[in-house]
């Protein structure tokens, strides 16, 4: 269990910390163009709802649910036996482990999904683009943290299906090209969403710990 908690923390809490270098290329006006297609994307989205699988960097697996509102709400919820719950408020992204009983408050720009998160995504603005890729129906763009040009803090891949243009997965990698990756399982975009959805309450039923 350890292995997934630790393949959690890279992929969502911990965000930006030990990514192997990369280079900024250039970009073609054709590169330009299919970044302006996922930016479009991207800010149409408005909630999201799906199952997902995150296999760890030793190759575990675990899976749940996932929920966004645009902008700013997020919450991930593992099926057992995995004891992980992670909520973004807007303002905060807690992290609860269940078994060691504890909870974690992280500002929300600490973490690599607060880019998909804003209500409005530039990329140009927001991340460094390193790379875009094209495959056979499929985009897959790669970005780092805006004062990290180089990668040295972290790399998110971001993977895209076309026609219509849908979110897949994203990917992140460390400094020693250790990868945690989620990928999306049947999801539903623009669905109805409750607000509750996105508070977060201590599964302990500590009421102290109950936040917007």
């Amino acid at each position: 269990m350890s292995l997934i908690r630790n393949g959690l923390l890279l992929l969502l809490a911990l965000a930006w910390t030990g990514a192997a270098a990369a280079e900024k290329p250039a970009l073609t006006a054709q590169d330009r163009a299919d970044i302006a297609r996922i930016e479009t994307y991207l800010n149409g989205l408005t909630t999201v709802r799906s199952g997902f699988l995150q296999v760890a960097p030793d190759g575990s697996t675990a899976q749940g649910q996932l929920y966004v509102s645009r902008p700013g709400k997020l919450r991930v919820e593992y099926d057992p036996p995995v004891k992980m719950l992670m909520v973004a408020t807007g303002i905060w992204f807690i992290y609860y482990d269940g078994e060691l009983g504890e909870t974690t408050y992280l500002p929300m720009r600490s973490t690599p999904v607060s880019i998909l998160l804003k209500d409005e995504i530039k990329l140009d603005r927001d991340a460094n683009i390193i790379g875009l890729e094209r495959a056979p129906g499929a985009l897959r763009l790669a970005i780092t943290e805006l004062e990290d040009p180089d990668g040295s803090q972290g790399i998110l891949e971001l993977t895209f299906s076309e026609s219509p243009m849908r979110l897949r997965r994203w990917v992140v990698k460390d400094l020693e090209g250790r990868s945690t990756t989620l990928a999306l399982l049947n999801p539903q975009f623009g669905v109805d969403i409750a607000a509750e959805r996105f508070l977060y309450v201590s599964p302990e039923g500590d009421d102290t710990d109950s936040m917007r």
